[in-house]
């Protein structure tokens, strides 16, 4: 989840023992009546944007909160399903998109052409979080509340539309955040591989920040004779079968406004059993990390 490096000098190896909390918060979900079937696990890396400090947990709660006091803004439940039995509970982290050209103070300098929204403009910042029960949410950034104009009154149904659908409601889960990049939040999945022969596909799937409108959907297992590792997969075994794919989708670029041109996509492992017929069936792109492009999605192997 990128290097954790930061540019900031104020705070070193001199002082740094001298630091003291500023202020604490409490989720409340340790609460009896928040219990749930597994045990959750608190594990986001907040943000933060303009003073407002954002994060996500594990039962689908998004909270911000005032940076300087740890006063709290808002809160966010997406009102998961807690009797379900979750592989990885987890959530960890959410993450932002501006639009450059309704936010004042962002682009709207003398001279620079750009045309701004009045301040307070609803949805002009958007916080992004993917649920452990695979749904993917826009909110607004000021108030908390869903993006009405994204996908179905604000979420996208991430089970939806995939090559091959879980095969049971624990079997598909996300638990990283969106990855923003320009106009497009990228998103992987985690998925019960290693467990039958035809897990859920993990694709890695773009769509637009703005309308939730599906941009494009990578699938790390070939699905045509173009693909060179097409042949690789024997038996039919290609359409059969799914693979987790990025569970930490990179993450630099959550915080920055750059696009490179090709990104890492770590992906898990089709073969349900660790024997050589699932090895032989599996095909050139098992366990490995492979790169595509942002826009272009096309496969570019490993080595």
């Amino acid at each position: 989840m990128g290097s954790r490096y930061s540019h900031l000098e104020e705070i070193d190896r001199s002082n740094v023992q001298r630091l003291v909390p500023a202020w604490r918060y409490d989720t409340g979900e340790s609460d009896p009546g928040l219990a749930t079937r597994e045990e959750p696990t608190l594990e986001a890396t907040p943000i933060v944007v303009d003073g407002v400090l954002y994060f996500s947990t594990p039962l689908g709660r998004v909270i911000a909160l005032d940076a300087d006091t740890g006063e709290e803004r808002w809160v966010y439940d997406a009102r998961i399903d807690r009797s379900q039995s979750y592989g990885d509970f987890t959530s960890r982290g959410v993450s932002v998109w501006i639009d450059r050209s309704r936010v004042p103070g962002t682009a709207g300098e003398p001279g620079s052409g750009v045309r701004l929204s009045p301040a307070g403009s609803v949805c002009s910042r958007r916080i992004f979080v993917a649920t452990i029960d695979a749904r993917l949410i826009a909110l607004d950034a000021a108030e908390g509340g869903p993006c009405s104009d994204f996908g179905d009154g604000g979420q996208i149904d991430l089970r939806r539309g995939l090559r091959v659908p879980p095969f049971e409601y624990p079997a598909y889960q996300v638990t990283s955040p969106p990855l923003v990049i320009g106009d497009l939040v990228v998103t992987g999945s985690a998925i019960a591989d290693n467990s039958r022969r035809a897990p859920a596909s993990g694709e890695v799937r773009a769509f637009d920040v703005r309308t939730g409108q599906l941009r494009w959907s990578w699938d790390p297992i070939p699905q045509t004779p173009a693909d060179p590792a097409f042949e690789t997969w024997e038996e039919g075994s290609p359409t059969l079968t799914g693979v987790s794919c990025s569970r930490r989708l990179p993450a630099r670029h959550r915080i920055t406004t750059g696009v490179s041109e090709k990104e890492p996509v770590a992906t898990g492992t089709p073969s349900w059993r660790s024997t050589p017929e699932a090895a032989r069936w599996c095909g050139v792109f098992r366990r490995c990390t492979t790169t595509c492009g942002i826009t272009t999605t096309r496969r570019r192997p490993p080595w």
